[in-house]
């Protein structure tokens, strides 16, 4: 499944949950070259800011991935973002993408005080710490989501709006609930500066709900 929105700051634009949605299993040569072609309404100023935010999910081998990028109105030429994706080597299963070279060293979960790994309790409250940050404002904003690895649905909870985090020295903490249903999950995360919304984190990380 493929689904994409566009927002110019908070605002939505428009948006597609699952573009496939009609279309049934997909053959694998189709995916080798994917490509989004956006009408705006005119007229549009130019050096206008627009975030587009993409997910790609395969509902056979519940792999994802999560595009956000942020682009900026030109006049005649497209101009280019600074966008670096990456596998991250903070642990197992989790991937990482950034812009402005903005990197994250390690990542927790903590129950007071203490790492609870990736086996998390239903309806319990953790603090996903990051640390060993770099390029990254110690005030920003987050949200996340907790999306069934087996049927892709997303599950929302606190955070499913911006929430303001302050950092506490070379520490972000950030507060996420876990779902009320057992089962595995991909906690999927976004972080951007409270300052400049274009300098974005964003991570997935497989856990189980216990």
């Amino acid at each position: 499944m493929f689904g994409f929105s566009v927002y110019q700051g908070e605002t939505s634009l428009g948006e597609a949950e699952n573009l496939f949605k009609d279309v049934g299993p997909i053959d694998a040569e189709m995916l080798n070259n994917l490509k989004i072609t956006l009408s705006f309404p005119k007229p549009i100023d130019v050096n206008s800011s627009f975030l587009l935010k993409a997910r790609f999910y395969d509902q056979l081998s519940n792999a994802e991935i999560l595009v956000d990028m942020p682009f900026t109105m030109a006049e005649k030429t497209a101009q280019s973002n600074n966008i670096r994706t990456s596998t991250s080597v903070l642990g197992n299963g989790i991937n990482t993408k950034a812009t402005s070279e903005i990197s994250v060293g390690k990542v927790e979960f903590l129950m007071t005080g203490k790492n609870a790994g990736t086996n998390l309790k239903i309806n319990q409250t953790y603090t996903l710490s990051l640390s060993e940050k770099k390029n990254l404002g110690n005030v920003v904003n987050y949200r996340y989501s907790f999306i069934d690895a087996q049927t892709g649905e997303r599950v929302f909870s606190d955070g499913k709006k911006d929430v303001l985090a302050v950092a506490k020295g070379l520490k972000t903490d950030l507060p996420l609930k876990a779902p009320s249903k057992k089962g595995k999950y991909i906690v999927w995360l976004e972080v951007k500066e409270s300052k400049n919304s274009d300098k974005i984190w964003t991570m997935t990380c497989p856990v189980v709900v216990e």
